[in-house]
């Protein structure tokens, strides 16, 4: 583990414990001692002993022998907690992500906390001791343990107005739980976290125009327009200009697309068109896609969005 995501699960971890944090109240439950002990490999820790039979996962509080057992180990967290390392790969990517799309400070908390909650085995199994997320997803208790930031503002956060899931960065499962979408995945799996190669990922490769210009001369005068509009505009660096194309699958919109960009010297960016598995994305997925996309295409050069 980066030595930067084991100091945010040092982080999480003392916030659990309500270790001087936000979440402090009273006793911290044998559930979470029993969660810390049993990752303090993970915590860059050595597990102290502790009679067996004074670990369950129940929600009851910890007894005073116990905690005092712990202490060391709360004591060192608390110390590493105090300086963080250099960021990681995965951090620099969702600070790359938060800082393009304009997230607020705790929607960008939020984001980064929902991501590690599906990819960071720890940290999902410290959700789970707590029946605050499971399978990848969390609750807005669990948000807000791992964050420190108030329930109530994280409710607000996640509501379908605001930037976190009008953007389709973050999804609603159902009962409670909310989990990244699709996208937000991909960048965080990414192997790169320059910023530059990030924007490169997402634009992605011009595939060649397969056909001629001519091959649409029966689109008569709506395709010189088309031209004309979309040319006029990069020139000048008009934002705005939309163009709907309407038929069924398989009547050669893309292909369209991809030779109106090549008549004009654009590169043209398909937003969400798949997965990665070859299947239709969701539409959380492709509206994720299409913010990301937008904000990387207004950055500079000649781009045409196509969502």
């Amino acid at each position: 583990m980066h030595p930067y995501e084991k100091f945010l699960l040092q982080t999480y971890a003392l916030r659990a414990l309500g270790a001087g944090g936000p979440m402090a109240r009273g006793r911290p439950q044998k559930r979470t001692v029993t969660w810390l002990i049993e990752n303090a490999s993970d915590l860059g820790c050595q597990a102290p002993e502790v009679d067996p039979e004074m670990l369950d996962f129940h929600a009851w509080p910890a007894d005073r022998k116990t905690l005092d057992t712990i202490a060391p180990m709360v004591a060192l967290l608390t110390q590493r907690t105090r300086t963080a390392p250099p960021l990681s790969g995965l951090e620099r990517r969702m600070l790359w992500l938060g800082k393009t799309l304009k997230l607020s400070g705790l929607e960008a908390d939020v984001l980064q906390a929902t991501v590690r909650a599906a990819l960071v085995p720890p940290v999902e199994l410290l959700l789970m001791t707590h029946e605050l997320g499971h399978s990848g997803e969390i609750k807005p208790r669990g948000l807000s343990m791992l964050t420190g930031h108030n329930k109530r503002w994280i409710d607000r956060a996640l509501m379908p107005s605001q930037p976190l899931r009008l953007l389709g960065l973050i999804e609603d499962r159902r009962g409670g739980d909310f989990g990244p979408s699709h996208t937000v995945i991909q960048v965080a799996r990414m192997a790169t976290c320059n910023p530059d190669r990030l924007h490169a990922a997402m634009v992605g490769k011009t595939r060649p125009a397969e056909l001629a210009w001519e091959d649409f001369a029966h689109l008569g005068a709506e395709a010189d327009l088309a031209e004309r509009l979309l040319n006029g505009g990069l020139a000048q660096g008009t934002r705005g200009i939309n163009i709907l194309l309407y038929g069924a699958p398989g009547t050669g919109k893309t292909a369209f697309v991809r030779t109106l960009a090549a008549r004009i010297g654009a590169h043209p960016i398909f937003a969400g068109e798949s997965d990665g598995n070859d299947t239709e994305p969701s539409r959380s997925a492709r509206i994720a896609a299409l913010a990301i996309s937008q904000a990387v295409a207004g950055c500079a050069g000649r781009k045409l969005l196509v969502g």
